[in-house]
Protein backbone atom coordinates (compact mmCIF):
# COMPACT_ATOMS: atom_id res chain seq x y z
CA UNK A 1 0.00 0.00 0.00
CA UNK A 2 2.83 2.40 0.79
CA UNK A 3 4.35 1.87 -2.65
CA UNK A 4 0.99 2.59 -4.27
CA UNK A 5 0.61 5.84 -2.37
CA UNK A 6 4.19 6.82 -3.20
CA UNK A 7 3.60 6.11 -6.90
CA UNK A 8 0.40 8.14 -6.96
CA UNK A 9 2.07 11.03 -5.14
CA UNK A 10 5.05 10.96 -7.52
CA UNK A 11 2.88 10.93 -10.64
CA UNK A 12 0.69 13.77 -9.33
CA UNK A 13 3.66 15.92 -8.37
CA UNK A 14 5.77 15.20 -11.45
CA UNK A 15 3.31 16.80 -13.83
CA UNK A 16 2.90 13.56 -15.74
CA UNK A 17 0.51 13.39 -18.65
CA UNK A 18 -3.10 12.47 -17.93
CA UNK A 19 -2.64 9.20 -19.82
CA UNK A 20 0.18 8.20 -17.47
CA UNK A 21 -2.00 8.95 -14.46
CA UNK A 22 -4.86 6.91 -15.91
CA UNK A 23 -2.50 3.99 -16.61
CA UNK A 24 -1.21 4.09 -13.03
CA UNK A 25 -4.72 4.10 -11.59
CA UNK A 26 -5.64 1.14 -13.80
CA UNK A 27 -2.56 -0.81 -12.66
CA UNK A 28 -3.45 -0.07 -9.03
CA UNK A 29 -7.08 -1.08 -9.68
CA UNK A 30 -8.38 2.38 -8.77
CA UNK A 31 -11.23 2.37 -11.27
CA UNK A 32 -13.02 5.43 -9.93
CA UNK A 33 -9.90 7.57 -10.15
CA UNK A 34 -9.13 6.36 -13.69
CA UNK A 35 -12.69 6.94 -14.88
CA UNK A 36 -12.84 10.40 -13.32
CA UNK A 37 -9.66 11.42 -15.16
CA UNK A 38 -10.97 9.94 -18.40
CA UNK A 39 -14.25 11.86 -18.05
CA UNK A 40 -12.46 15.07 -17.11
CA UNK A 41 -10.11 14.80 -20.08
CA UNK A 42 -13.04 14.19 -22.41
CA UNK A 43 -14.92 17.20 -21.02
CA UNK A 44 -11.88 19.50 -21.23
CA UNK A 45 -11.22 18.75 -24.89
CA UNK A 46 -14.17 20.89 -25.92
CA UNK A 47 -16.07 20.90 -29.17
CA UNK A 48 -13.23 20.70 -31.68
CA UNK A 49 -12.50 17.07 -32.47
CA UNK A 50 -8.80 16.59 -33.02
CA UNK A 51 -8.40 12.97 -31.99
CA UNK A 52 -10.25 9.99 -30.66
CA UNK A 53 -9.08 7.44 -28.14
CA UNK A 54 -11.70 4.96 -29.33
CA UNK A 55 -9.33 2.32 -30.71
CA UNK A 56 -7.18 2.42 -27.57
CA UNK A 57 -10.15 2.16 -25.24
CA UNK A 58 -11.75 -0.54 -27.38
CA UNK A 59 -8.74 -2.83 -27.81
CA UNK A 60 -6.06 -2.28 -25.15
CA UNK A 61 -6.10 -4.92 -22.44
CA UNK A 62 -5.39 -2.35 -19.75
CA UNK A 63 -9.02 -1.18 -20.03
CA UNK A 64 -10.52 -4.67 -19.64
CA UNK A 65 -11.43 -4.19 -15.98
CA UNK A 66 -13.53 -1.13 -16.94
CA UNK A 67 -15.55 -2.67 -19.75
CA UNK A 68 -18.58 -3.53 -17.60
CA UNK A 69 -18.76 -0.06 -16.02
CA UNK A 70 -21.52 2.18 -17.40
CA UNK A 71 -19.26 5.24 -17.10
CA UNK A 72 -16.67 3.56 -19.32
CA UNK A 73 -19.37 2.56 -21.81
CA UNK A 74 -20.47 6.19 -22.01
CA UNK A 75 -16.87 7.38 -22.52
CA UNK A 76 -16.33 4.69 -25.16
CA UNK A 77 -19.51 5.70 -27.01
CA UNK A 78 -18.40 9.34 -27.13
CA UNK A 79 -14.94 8.35 -28.37
CA UNK A 80 -16.55 6.19 -31.05
CA UNK A 81 -18.67 9.15 -32.13
CA UNK A 82 -15.52 11.29 -32.46
CA UNK A 83 -13.74 8.50 -34.30
CA UNK A 84 -16.54 8.21 -36.87
CA UNK A 85 -16.58 11.99 -37.39
CA UNK A 86 -12.84 11.96 -38.03
CA UNK A 87 -13.20 9.07 -40.49
CA UNK A 88 -15.81 11.05 -42.43
CA UNK A 89 -13.81 14.26 -42.22
CA UNK A 90 -10.73 12.66 -43.72
CA UNK A 91 -12.78 10.40 -46.00
CA UNK A 92 -11.28 7.20 -44.71
CA UNK A 93 -13.03 4.19 -46.14
CA UNK A 94 -12.85 1.03 -44.09
CA UNK A 95 -13.57 -2.20 -45.90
Amino acid sequence: KGDSLSAIKFVKESGSAVGTKIALYLILDKRDNALTLMQDRQNEEGREIIRSRYLNYKHLLSYDNLRDDKRFKKILAEEKRKYEILLRKYEVKLE
